[in-house]
């Protein structure tokens, strides 16, 4: 419960697109949400999946792993 200025999850990407209503209703005005444990080739899916709510993208990459993040506007 609550909502907080920083949401972190570090999960594959099934559980985080699972999880999208959930992470984003906890991420409070002018927050971030930050996703990692995502590989490069699944970027498009959990951005699909979370454009209800907020607007991800990547942050960076290394080895084939992602690290995406959004910004809730004020």
């Amino acid at each position: 419960q609550g909502v907080y200025p920083l949401v972190l999850a570090n999960i594959l990407a099934t559980p985080l697109k699972l999880l999208a209503p959930l992470l984003c209703g906890h991420v409070q005005a002018n927050g971030n949400l930050v996703l990692a444990g995502i590989l490069d080739r699944q970027a498009d899916e959990l951005i699909d999946a979370y454009a209800p709510w907020l607007k991800l993208s990547v942050s960076d990459s290394e080895d084939g792993w992602i690290l995406m993040t959004a910004h809730r506007s004020a």
